[in-house]
């Protein structure tokens, strides 16, 4: 598994996290004067919850407690009304 932005990533207990699961905390957004911006939002993982291998956490995304997150699934945060 790959976890980027260590430090904005919150897990809690008994996750299971499968292989090559990826977790992300920020992303560069455009906005619509063309500036691009650094974006950075806790990730939040929930007790008890499954993520499926090679499952795609992005920036801002909550999983729920006893969640599954699908084999393959990529989870984003809509950025349109943090960018303006």
């Amino acid at each position: 598994m790959e976890i980027i932005d260590r430090h904005l990533l919150r897990v809690g207990d008994d996750v299971v996290f499968g292989h090559g699961v990826t977790t992300v905390s920020h992303a560069i957004v455009k906005r619509e004067n063309g500036d691009m911006v650094l974006i950075t939002r806790h990730t939040r993982i929930g007790s008890r919850a499954f993520l499926g291998a090679h499952a795609r956490i992005g920036p801002g995304v909550k999983i729920p407690e006893a969640c599954i997150v699908p084999y393959d699934a990529e989870y984003r945060f809509s950025y349109t009304e943090q960018s303006s």
